[in-house]
């Protein structure tokens, strides 16, 4: 029993990791290539389905966003549309069609993030990183 209890133990620790489907983002100036000086910002969350589609819904404040996308990209490094966001031109949520196994490998390990446009900065005036969210919250 003894040898038993770590594995069982360390299947809950790692089964969450894997199946991560909760994603945030948020969203600056800073983390746009180059950066942008801007008094904007934003958040995003995101849900990989079990269809490989994702839920997602982005808010900014201080800007008026033209478009919105979810592009591939590591963090600093400019990348290629992959969804375009429904919405606009504060708010965008929606749910995609499904992705390939290899994007949702990429969204996976951080590979993605959320861009918002405006007509002053037409490359995007907020970006932010996908991440991974936790799935436990603690309170005190």
């Amino acid at each position: 029993m003894h040898k038993i209890l770590p594995l069982i133990i360390g299947l809950f620790l790692v089964s969450p990791l894997g199946a991560q489907n909760l994603f945030r983002a948020t969203l600056d100036g800073a983390q746009e290539t180059p950066p942008v000086a801007t008094a904007a910002g934003g958040w995003g969350t995101l849900v990989l389905n079990p269809d490989s589609s994702v839920t997602y819904q982005v808010e900014v404040w201080g800007l008026s966003g033209t478009m919105a996308h979810i592009h591939v990209g590591a963090p600093g490094v400019p990348g290629g549309i992959l969804i375009p966001l429904l919405g606009g031109p504060t708010v965008w949520s929606g749910t995609s069609t499904p992705m390939s196994a290899a994007d949702v490998a990429t969204l996976r390990a951080g590979g993605m993030y959320f861009n918002v446009h405006t007509v002053a900065h037409s490359g995007g005036e907020v970006r932010g990183q996908i991440l991974t969210s936790p799935d436990v919250f603690e309170a005190s």
